[in-house]
């Protein structure tokens, strides 16, 4: 018989146990981005990406602004950071730093500046890459910010592997193990 809870799945005949961390490898991380609206965040969009996914923020700035600024910083908002510094990158008169959890995950697209838009890429979404989100200029009105939740789909998961358990635990009482 297996017991299935959100954070241990057991097989008591066997006496297995199966942690998230088994499940994490098979997780689907669910993404609510709220559009990129100048010093709003009213509405959510619903954004579905697979873990290792990339996702792109953008915001557009107004018409008639001047994108040529030297500066663009992007900074987790939330307070829920594992790191001393909640900036995540910036873009000062031409040169780019990113912190070390982000390098080689993060791009800013120049391309769109002459568009009027501010992008910027998080290649291989994570769910520790869940929460809130500032992207802006310094010392201007323009921000927008962004809503990243990382979910589980553990129903499912936890659903499956309970039933391989179950199916060893009626074989191993079948086989009289």
């Amino acid at each position: 018989m297996a017991l299935v809870t959100p954070a241990l799945t057991i097989c008591t005949c066997m006496n297995l146990k199966v942690e998230t961390m088994y499940v994490q490898s098979l997780f689907m991380l669910k993404l609510f981005v709220s559009p990129g609206k100048l010093q709003t965040s009213s509405s959510t969009q619903e954004i579905e990406r697979s873990n290792g996914d990339d996702l792109t923020f953008q915001c557009e700035i107004p018409p008639r602004t001047n994108l040529k600024c030297p500066s663009l910083v992007l900074k987790r908002v939330d307070g829920n950071t594992s790191y001393p510094t909640s900036v995540i990158y910036t873009c000062r008169n031409g040169k780019e730093d990113l912190h070390s959890q982000y390098r080689n995950r993060v791009k800013f697209i120049n391309e769109d500046m002459r568009r009027g838009l501010m992008t910027v890429r998080i290649r291989s979404v994570q769910q520790s890459d869940s929460g809130k989100y500032k992207w802006f200029i310094p010392n201007s009105k323009y921000a927008c910010f962004f809503d990243v939740v990382g979910k589980l789909v553990h129903e499912l998961v936890h659903y499956l592997i309970s039933l391989v358990l179950l199916n060893k635990c009626w074989n191993c009482i079948w086989l009289g193990k």
